[in-house]
């Protein structure tokens, strides 16, 4: 499977299986551009209907991101501007909306701004990422300008029990993000955070070596090791890997990347963490990147990592599985479809299983914030209640609640892989998911073969993967299909399930001045030297002069102006 595809698939299960549904609770005080009278202090906030239909037409205002590669996922006739799920939208809660403007890409990047910086705002719309600009910091500048209407009472009115439920579930850290002066001005996304990462092992050769699987980077080191050294195959030749890696990406999410490994050192390469102070550092330049360093150095000097690794990128590293070479990799949860699928497919007799790389008792992830996109109401608007009620909708959709729009997915019209995230005529979804999303249904997998739950349980989207993993544990390795779904489920995200998971947060996801002139230099000089150190070219000590480089080179000027900035939003 093609890694692009493959991502695409992944994504797509990460929405199908979104499910929730109830709870309670925000944030609350006082501000002087609040425009509607606020509760009395300690006094219960009315409850309305979350779904409740306009007596009489609402007309709002919002923009559209038409991304014509999405646009041509509709089905024949229909649009952005007109579709069933607009359309189910618009009859459901009697209103109409109509977009002020319409744009893709850059021109779309280019008009927000602008209707930022001359106050030209839409009724409803939602606030992304634009750029390097994050939508924090989006927010923060209309809420300084005054532009956004207060959303604290209309929250806890209107907001469904399936969205309350999502935001305590994350100790209403969301909707802290979208909060200023105890004021709530946006409505937060939450994501799906399943971020971890594990270590991918061939346990049929673990267990003829009759080794102990990792838990620890020390022991990850010595089980590689062994791989190099000890015929893990069996075929008297010299010729596994200890871990598979890749040199094109050091630090991301990509399969064989060492991402996970400087994790569990407690390094955040790439991220803006707080140290002791509560000042936020580069990941890349803290002491604990030193120290994860030397580890990878010694390994690379014991023969565990490929000598070559830092000329592979992941489709050539994915040769030494699909070869039986190499029976180790760092990786997440979905790798079983690709690269683990291609080994699987060439030597169905492999065993592969999932392990976590601990940090004491718990598996250390890095994520961005829970919340990265906020839907805002244009300050004086008549409807502010509006916003929630769509929020509130998608929500509902997301679980399968809606029976006429689940038809519609259930018959092949809308499935889910050909759906588009604009298709309720707004320029994004705000559809709060549960962080641990996955984990969750993995329990619900773990709970029916236990036999203290009913397949009832499971929701649309999650049935036909438990039909895959039933028939797996059924029939092991009858459909290799079956095997690698089993394998990343119950396997991968039975690592997540099954661990503490300690979330670590980029704090900092924007771009300041400094940042836009030296960047580039610096990340050539973090890949160069990083590279240097693991491959023995440099010794270990020559981290401290990179940290002394990196800052020399604008790194120090950028540490001011991001914690600056920072400041400003929090």
């Amino acid at each position: 499977m093609k890694k692009a595809a493959l991502l695409s698939a992944v994504a797509l299960m990460l929405v199908v299986t979104a499910c929730g549904d109830k709870t309670n609770e925000t944030a609350n005080s006082n501000n002087s551009n609040n425009t509607q009278a606020d509760a009395p202090a300690n006094t219960p906030v009315e409850k309305a209907d979350p779904f409740g239909k306009y007596a009489e037409t609402v007309e709002f205002t919002t923009i559209v991101n038409n991304n014509p590669e999405a646009a041509k996922k509709f089905p024949e006739g229909e649009s952005f501007e007109n579709n069933k799920y607009k359309s189910y939208l618009e009859t459901s809660l009697n209103v109409k909306s109509t977009p002020l403007w319409e744009a893709n890409g850059s021109a779309y990047s280019n008009k927000f701004n602008l209707m930022i910086a001359s106050n030209d705002l839409p009724d409803i719309f939602v606030v992304e990422n634009i750029d390097k600009t994050p939508a924090k910091t989006l927010l923060k500048r209309m809420y300084d300008a005054g532009m956004l209407e207060d959303l604290t009472t209309v929250y806890e009115q209107y907001a469904s029990d399936a969205v309350k439920e999502v935001n305590k579930s994350v100790d209403n850290k969301a909707l802290e993000n979208a909060s200023f002066d105890g004021k709530l001005y946006g409505l937060p996304s939450v994501n799906d955070m399943n971020n971890a990462q594990m270590v991918w092992i061939r346990q049929d050769w673990l267990d003829k070596l009759q080794l102990k699987a990792p838990t620890t980077t020390d022991e990850l080191m010595a089980v590689a090791k062994a791989f190099k050294e000890q015929d893990p195959d069996g075929n008297g030749k010299a010729d596994t890997l200890g871990l598979a890696v890749q040199g094109a990406q050091l630090f991301n999410n990509d399969p064989f990347t060492l991402t996970g490994f400087v994790w569990a050192e407690n390094a955040f390469p790439n991220m803006w963490v707080k140290d002791a102070s509560g000042k936020l550092v580069y990941g890349s330049t803290t002491p604990e990147m030193k120290t994860a360093l030397g580890k990878l150095a010694q390994m690379y000097k014991d023969g565990s990592i490929d000598s070559e690794f830092a000329l592979r990128d992941g489709n050539k590293t994915a040769e030494f599985l699909v070869s039986d070479r190499a029976g180790m990799m760092m990786g997440m949860w979905w790798n079983p479809y690709w690269p683990i699928g291609g080994a699987i497919d060439n030597n169905p007799k492999g065993e592969w299983k999932a392990y976590p790389i601990l940090t004491g008792d718990h598996v250390n992830v890095g994520n961005e914030f829970y919340s990265n996109s906020f839907m805002v109401v244009k300050k004086g608007y008549a409807h502010p209640e509006l916003a929630v009620k769509i929020m509130n909708t998608m929500k509902a959709n997301s679980t399968k609640k809606i029976p006429e729009l689940l038809e519609l997915e259930t018959t092949g019209i809308y499935k889910a892989s050909d759906s588009t995230r604009n298709q309720w005529g707004l320029n994004a979804q705000i559809s709060p998911a549960f962080p641990d999303t996955t984990a969750r249904t993995v329990k619900k997998f773990d709970e029916i073969f236990a036999g203290t739950a009913q397949e009832g349980i499971l929701d649309i989207a999650e049935k036909p993967i438990f039909d895959q993993v039933k028939s797996e544990k059924d029939n092991p390795k009858k459909d290799l299909n079956n095997y690698k779904t089993f394998l990343a489920w119950m396997e991968g995200n039975g690592v997540v399930s099954h661990n503490k998971l300690n979330n670590v947060f980029n704090e900092f996801t924007g771009t300041t001045p400094t940042m836009e002139q030296s960047n580039t230099t610096l990340t050539d000089l973090q890949t160069k030297v990083f590279l240097e150190i693991i491959m023995g070219k440099k010794d270990i000590s020559e981290f401290d002069n990179f940290v002394t480089q990196w800052n020399k080179l604008g790194g120090e000027k950028i540490t001011e102006e991001v914690n600056a900035e920072y400041t400003k939003t929090h």
